[in-house]
C-alpha cells in the first residue's frame, strides 16, 4: 500500500529523543485497520501513539505485533522511562508477538513476563547481497589510496561511523586513540557522521592531527569500512557493526544497542569493553593493532558470522515465524 508519513508533534524532548504524537496517523489506523493483515507497532519512543491505538484495536480484538530493542545494557532508569513503564508494558503484554533486536532484548522481555512463545529475535541488519555488490565494485586501489589519504603504507586507521551526539560517546574515542597514537604514531582516527556536537568535537580535537572527521558520508561510506583495520562503537548504535563485520573488520563496542552480544564473539572476531571506560578502550584497540594478523583473523571471523546467522535470510525467516504464530493464534 506504499509508504506514508504524516505531521507529528512533538510532546517533549529527552536527550536526543522527541516523544512525538501523530493525530493524523492514529485516525488512519482506526479508519483502515482492517485492510491489512498485520499491524507492527514501533517500541519506547512511539508510545504515546500506541496506547491510543492498542486500546483501539484491543476493543475491535484486532491483534498487533510490537518491535522493541528492548533495554541496553547496564543502562539506568531514567525518570521519564520509570513513568512511563507501566504503560509500557500495557502495550507488551497484550501484543500478540513482540519482535525484539537481540538475544539481549529477549532476556529482557522475558524478565517483564511475555512467555517465549511470543518473543522473536528479528535482529536490525543489512542487506548483505546489495553490500557485497557494492564492495565488489570498488577496486583495491581505490581503497589503497583512501588509506594513503590518512596514514603510511604502514600505518593503522580506526573508524567510527555514526550521528556524532553526545549519547554516542564518540570524544572518549578521541580520547582512547590519544592513548593508542603514542604506541601507533602512524595511526589515524576516522570520525565519519554528524551530529549536534560535531562543531564542538572538532574544536576539541583541532590540535589532534592524527584525528580527521570529513563529515557525513552517504555514498562511498563502504570504502572507508573497507579502508579500516578496526572498527569502533563506543556507545549506542548498531547497524554499523554489521556493516564493518561484512566487510570484514575486528570490531569493539560497548553497550550499542543489545546486538553487540550476538555479533561480537569476546577475543574471536572483536572486544567488548565497559562503557565510558577510556583506558579499556585504548587496551583493546591497541590489542587488535598490536598483535601481528589479528585484524585480519577477527576480520574473517566477523564476516564468518554474518555469513552464517546475522543476515537478511535469517531475518526474513524468523520474522515469517512471527507472523504465522500470529495468523495460527489468531484464526
Amino acid at each position: 500500500r506504499g509508504f506514508r508519513t504524516f505531521p507529528a508533534k512533538t510532546l517533549f524532548r529527552y536527550k536526543n529523543y522527541q516523544i512525538q504524537r501523530s493525530a493524523g496517523m492514529i485516525n488512519y489506523i482506526k479508519n483502515h485497520y482492517m485492510e491489512y493483515d498485520y499491524i507492527i507497532l514501533e517500541g519506547a519512543t512511539n508510545l504515546s501513539n500506541n496506547i491510543p491505538i492498542v486500546r483501539f484495536l484491543r476493543a475491535r480484538k484486532m491483534p498487533y505485533i510490537v518491535w522493541d530493542a528492548g533495554r541496553r545494557r547496564n543502562s539506568k532508569m531514567s525518570i521519564p522511562r520509570l513513568l512511563a513503564q507501566t504503560m509500557l508494558e500495557y502495550v507488551w503484554k497484550n501484543a500478540a508477538a513482540v519482535m525484539v533486536y537481540s538475544s539481549l532484548a529477549k532476556e529482557y522481555f522475558r524478565s517483564v513476563g511475555i512467555p517465549d512463545s511470543r518473543i522473536y529475535v528479528c535482529q536490525n541488519t543489512v542487506r548483505t547481497g546489495a553490500f557485497d555488490k557494492e564492495i565488489g565494485s570498488i577496486p583495491k586501489e581505490s581503497v589503497d589510496e583512501l588509506r594513503r589519504q590518512y596514514i603510511s603504507d604502514h600505518g593503522k586507521l580506526i573508524l567510527y561511523v555514526g550521528a556524532v551526539e553526545p549519547r554516542k560517546r564518540v570524544k572518549d574515542l578521541v580520547d582512547a586513540f590519544e592513548r593508542v597514537n603514542k604506541s601507533f604514531p602512524d595511526s589515524a582516527l576516522v570520525i565519519i557522521g554528524d551530529g549536534d556536537q560535531l562543531e564542538e568535537l572538532k574544536t576539541y580535537a583541532k590540535d589532534k592531527r592524527h584525528v580527521h572527521m570529513p563529515g557525513q558520508i552517504i555514498e562511498g561510506v563502504i570504502r572507508y569500512f573497507m579502508a579500516c583495520d578496526v572498527f569502533v562503537l563506543p556507545s549506542e548504535g548498531g547497524l554499523s557493526l554489521n556493516q564493518a563485520m561484512i566487510c570484514g573488520k575486528p570490531v569493539i563496542a560497548s553497550s550499542a544497542d543489545g546486538t553487540e552480544l550476538d555479533l561480537i564473539e569476546e577475543g574471536i572476531n572483536g572486544f567488548l569493553f565497559e562503557e565510558a571506560d577510556i583506558e579499556e578502550l585504548a587496551k583493546k584497540i591497541l590489542m587488535v593493532l598490536s598483535t601481528p594478523g589479528l585484524s585480519e583473523r577477527m576480520g574473517r571471523h566477523s564476516r564468518s558470522i554474518i555469513d552464517q546467522r546475522v543476515n537478511e535470510t535469517v531475518f526474513y525467516q524468523n520474522f515469517k515465524l512471527c507472523l504465522e504464530s500470529v495468523e495460527h493464534t489468531n484464526r
